[in-house]
Formats: structure tokens, C-alpha cells, sequence
């Protein structure tokens, strides 16, 4: 699946995260701790990331 530009730098849903979460929960859930998943969760509620720093961020955790 390819993006575009504009969709690469839109905001993230808080519904499109839990959807993303759950596909990686069903694919590999000790990727990441509950405490985690609730942070990215928080992090995409309140705004602080959007979706290039989502992508950074989660493979930045993953990477560990």
C-alpha cells in the first residue's frame, strides 16, 4: 500500500491507532508492553504525534 505526501503528514486518529494496535497485537503482541501501547494511544489523543512520528517512534521501540 503506497501513501501519499498528504497522507503520510496527517493527523492520526485515535480510532485508525487502535485499528494499527490491534493488527500488530494480532501479528506480534510482545512487540510492545501495555504500557507502551497505552502511551503511543496517548501520545496520538492528545496530539503530540503525528503520523511521521508515529512511524519514528514505533520503530525506534521496535528496534530495541
Amino acid at each position: 500500500m503506497t501513501t501519499t505526501k498528504r497522507e503520510s503528514e496527517a493527523p492520526i486518529t485515535t480510532e485508525l491507532a487502535k485499528e494499527f494496535i490491534r493488527e500488530q497485537d494480532h501479528n506480534s503482541s510482545d512487540v510492545f508492553s501495555k504500557w507502551e501501547w497505552d502511551a503511543i494511544i496517548n501520545n496520538l489523543e492528545t496530539g503530540v504525534w503525528d503520523r511521521k512520528e508515529l512511524d519514528k517512534n514505533i520503530k525506534e521501540l521496535a528496534n530495541r
